[in-house]
């Protein structure tokens, strides 16, 4: 339940309570105690962390081409023509994102192997129908993804970043894409 004595520390002491989880992010950071001498409480705040889905054991996200819903690699043009500017939409789902209600209050940034990021334009955030834990995030892919390569998603809410969850782009030479 996230209540923990630590008995016996030595009076005296300074210590710092740091929580920690890879599910949930805290405030305050940290709490420091200096010159212990008694009993205290420290409080902390736990918000879950947004969550990409992935394919189970693995950093593969759970993404579709939002037109043809193919899965990944995904081509940077669309064959098809539904979009006017030519540009791929996917689709991407995350979790843990009650608070959120308009696209604007969260960004999604790919990266590649050398560090480079590309923030993507978000042109859809809703419920998943039937399942309102389970956002649906359509975002555009960016003309600028290197052919061939695979990047990590990140969203991020009000400064507080999700797992990484990667897809992977067509090599342009690629037949069929």
């Amino acid at each position: 339940n996230g209540n923990y004595l630590f008995p016996e520390l030595p009076a005296g002491g300074n210590y710092t309570i740091v929580p920690s989880s890879n599910n949930f992010v805290f405030g305050p950071v940290n709490i420091s105690f200096a010159d212990l001498s008694a009993d205290r409480e420290a409080n902390f705040v736990g918000k879950p962390r947004p969550e990409l889905l992935s394919i189970e054991g693995s950093e593969i996200a759970v993404a579709f081409d939002s037109v043809n819903f193919m899965l990944q690699p995904f081509s940077i043009l669309d064959s098809l023509g539904f979009s006017p500017d030519g540009i791929t939409r996917v689709i991407v789902f995350a979790k843990n994102l009650d608070a959120v209600s308009s696209p604007s209050q969260v960004s999604v940034v790919a990266e590649d192997d050398e560090g480079n990021t590309y923030p993507l334009e978000i042109e859809y955030l809703g419920d998943l129908p039937g399942q309102s834990w389970l956002k649906q995030l359509n975002v555009k892919l960016s003309p600028n993804f290197p052919s061939g390569a695979c990047l990590q998603l990140r969203v991020s809410v009000a400064d507080v970043n999700s797992n990484n969850a990667r897809i992977c782009i067509a090599s342009v030479t690629d037949p069929g894409r």
